[in-house]
């Protein structure tokens, strides 16, 4: 499937739904310079990004080291057999 988006290029809506995502992303940022919480909620943005950044890693990984187990994973996630 990610082929076919390749080939194809972005189109306009995409790219647009990527830059609102991106900007409303950016809307929480001054937050993190305010007043903090008390603890464990002020830890809480920082495990969210740890989280993330385990993910997108082993994604990467994934894609690197087994692209059959990832495209199963996708499989499985989609529904397909």
């Amino acid at each position: 499937m990610s082929e076919w988006f390749l080939l194809r290029g972005p189109r306009a809506p995409h790219v647009l739904t990527a830059l609102a995502a991106f900007a409303l992303l950016l809307v929480g940022l001054p937050a993190r310079s305010t007043r903090q919480p008390s603890w464990p909620y002020n830890v809480l943005p920082d495990v969210f990004l740890g989280l993330l950044a385990a993910g997108v890693v082993y994604f990467l990984f994934l894609r690197a080291a087994a692209p059959e187990r990832l495209a199963q994973i996708e499989a499985e996630t989609l529904g397909e057999d």
